[in-house]
């Protein structure tokens, strides 16, 4: 959505008039290079620094926008990896993310997505697992009732069973 990449000045003003209004920011996307780039399935290391530094990045904007979940989608699927190889890859970087957004009570939120089944974050259990390796407050499931709709359907029957890592719905048409 491109907020990482508004300028300074407009960010300000952003959370300034939410703040006026009573009003809290959505999510923001992290900045990584887009969906399916900068892949932490691959557990490439330029990969990590990458996200890394947008993790930190995305703590100032979230400071100027008064924001706590930021969205990220981890990029796609590593083929030449095995999965529970691309899933600890995952995991562990999203367990550095969490540290860096856990002292400003700040939630890095997952989303699965539908629009190319390259992405690695296709359900809601992948995603529940993660979660649970990552254990953090600071890592959490975006649910986007839209998304997960077409990709697995029994909403309500996967919502409840991953409740517990859920912070955040989407809805859309």
């Amino acid at each position: 959505n491109g907020m990482m990449n508004r300028d300074i000045a407009m960010q300000n003003k952003i959370g300034e008039t939410m703040a006026k209004l009573d009003m809290t920011m959505g999510v923001f996307v992290v900045d990584k290079g887009g969906n399916g780039a900068n892949s932490l399935a691959a557990g490439k290391k330029e990969y990590v620094d990458i996200f890394l530094d947008g993790c930190k990045r995305a703590v100032e904007v979230a400071k100027r926008v008064n924001a706590k979940w930021m969205t990220v989608v981890p990029g796609n699927f590593e083929r030449s990896l095995p999965l529970d190889v691309q899933n600890a890859n995952v995991i562990e970087a999203l367990r550095r993310g969490a540290e860096i957004f856990e002292p400003h009570g700040l939630v890095m939120v997952l989303e699965p997505l539908s629009d190319n089944a390259d992405l690695y974050l296709r359900d809601s259990a992948q995603t529940y697992m993660v979660c649970k390796g990552v254990n953090s407050p600071s890592c959490k499931i975006l649910y986007d009732i839209y998304h997960m709709q077409k990709n697995e359907g029994h909403l309500i029957h996967n919502i409840n069973l991953t409740w517990d890592e859920i912070a955040y719905f989407q809805i859309g048409d």
